[in-house]
């Protein structure tokens, strides 16, 4: 893992459109970052049909075609590519597409299957720790180094969309990498328009994180 990396996340900012996405990764790559994350899913990996975001999920999808020219276009910038997956279907999609390593969202932290898969690909792993238990963040990279993961990082970030400031936590970086022996991360989920958005990720590194993920958009509305 390469420390000192900021991950340009663009999450869903494209709303499904592949234009806006090739937008997002270009403003990453002139804004600094070394990295971009995109997250891929098939919506029946998040939901039942019948919840009231699925056909959300559907509108967001983009197809093989547009995911491969983004990977190509942000290689071809200079940026490493992560993928949140949310299920083998996903995971095993970007895998084929070219990314350069995977995140695993806490939600899916005892997800042993996924987890597997991702640690056989031989490629990178960000382990997002979110509100999970120390035993359930132990059980995960356990489950990881068992199956073969060469590269894992821990990912601290309060789940909730945006952080109260008062929510960062910033002590548990060293708390995490102190009870894993693992390069820590720290994941700024603070809205934009707030003027700690920059701080706080300065902070971080302040606070021993090796790499830093900033969500992006290029318009908050």
């Amino acid at each position: 893992m390469t420390t000192r990396m900021i991950i340009g996340e663009m999450a869903n900012a494209h709303e499904g459109d592949p234009e806006k996405a090739e937008a997002i990764v270009k403003a990453a790559a002139e804004a600094g970052a070394s990295a971009v994350k995109f997250q891929v899913f098939e919506a029946t990996e998040l939901a039942v049909p019948s919840f009231p975001y699925f056909e959300l999920y559907e509108k967001l999808k983009m197809p093989d075609g547009a995911w491969t020219s983004l990977v190509d276009l942000s290689h071809g910038l200079g940026l490493t590519v992560y993928c949140d997956v949310f299920g083998l279907v996903s995971a095993e999609r970007m895998y084929r597409l070219g990314v350069d390593g995977f995140m695993i969202h806490a939600a899916d932290i005892s997800n042993t299957e996924l987890l597997a898969w991702v640690a056989a690909s031989g490629r990178p792993i960000l382990l997002s720790g979110g509100g999970s238990t120390w035993m359930e963040i132990l059980e995960a990279v356990e489950c990881l180094r068992d199956g073969g993961a060469q590269s894992v990082s821990l990912m601290h970030g309060f789940q909730g969309f945006p952080t109260p400031l008062a929510c960062a936590y910033l002590q548990r970086i060293a708390l995490l990498r102190e009870k894993t022996g693992l390069p820590v991360g720290f994941a700024s989920h603070l809205a934009g328009d707030d003027p700690m958005a920059v701080t706080l990720p300065a902070w971080a590194v302040a606070a021993g994180a090796d790499l830093v993920e900033v969500h992006l958009t290029l318009d908050r509305s």
